[in-house]
């Protein structure tokens, strides 16, 4: 079976960072991205929630879950078990002399707290809102989101200027536009 185009995007773009960095940083951020899979995957059972699968983005992997039953609370759990889990171990093996992989964890726990769709902040920046106003809230957040969306960008074309050319940024928040593009924000 062929991979889909958002597979292959993301096996280039795991390339791309070997190449660039080598491979132990990515195993690194991979062993980070199992660590925030795994929180996710906790809280859903936990709250009775039926995980469906999961599939790769261009910005790293999705799970599908039905959250039908799940309460505003219990689904802002879910979403925000994931970057918990990677804030644990990131101060854990800080404080062991493991700092690349403590780096992994809390820049993936970082960049997952984003308030901008689909990323798990966006996400949890909806159900606030959701819950706070009704349908209003979710429109307003997925504005939120598009405003961190271009202050993002801005960010990261800044980074590129002051670092004198390191690229690294550049494809994360290109997905992350194509992906929030595509959730119709």
């Amino acid at each position: 079976m062929w991979p889909t185009a958002d597979a292959a995007v993301l096996l280039l773009l795991c390339l791309w960072y070997a190449v660039s960095w080598g491979v132990r940083p990515l195993t690194a951020l991979a062993a980070a991205a199992a660590v925030h899979e795994a929180g996710h995957v906790l809280a859903l059972r936990l709250c009775g929630a039926r995980i469906l699968g999961i599939r790769p983005e261009p910005c790293g992997l999705v799970l599908d879950a039905d959250l039908s039953r799940l309460s505003y609370a219990q689904e802002l759990l879910c979403v925000l078990a994931g970057p918990i889990a990677d804030l644990v171990p990131a101060l854990v093996l800080a404080r062991a002399g493991w700092t690349m992989t403590a780096g992994a964890c809390l820049v993936l726990c970082l960049y997952a707290l984003l308030p901008i769709p689909p990323l798990d902040g966006g996400r949890a920046l909806i159900l606030v809102c959701s819950w706070l106003a009704g349908p209003d809230g979710e429109r307003a957040a997925r504005r939120i989101g598009g405003g961190a969306l271009v202050l993002a960008c801005a960010a990261a074309v800044w980074l590129v200027r002051y670092s004198g050319g390191s690229l690294w940024l550049i494809p994360a928040v290109g997905c992350l536009a194509v992906s929030w593009a595509r959730e119709g924000a």
